[in-house]
């Protein structure tokens, strides 16, 4: 797990495998052993939207989330007064 990552959770493969496919044109993110297979040539633009495709992943996947949670009204409430 990446110093950056802040929860326990980890993006599943599939998803970071399906971006980079769509976005970057890499069949897998497997390591393979051969240079020519493992070292890809990409454009910023295909950078670009696959940053942004992993940024709206990672958006819809917290709002899943909060939908799940119970809301802790006594922490919504703290510090409101009557």
């Amino acid at each position: 797990m990446s110093s950056m990552q802040t929860t326990t959770q980890q993006c599943p493969p599939e998803v970071a495998s399906a971006i980079a496919r769509k976005e970057l044109g890499i069949k897998t993110l497997e390591a393979r052993n051969m240079d020519s297979l493992d070292f890809h040539e990409v454009g910023v633009w295909q950078v670009r939207d696959a940053l942004e495709a992993a940024y709206c992943a990672g958006l819809a996947a917290g709002k899943r989330e909060a939908a799940t949670k119970p809301i802790d009204l006594e922490r919504l409430f703290s510090g409101v007064e009557d």
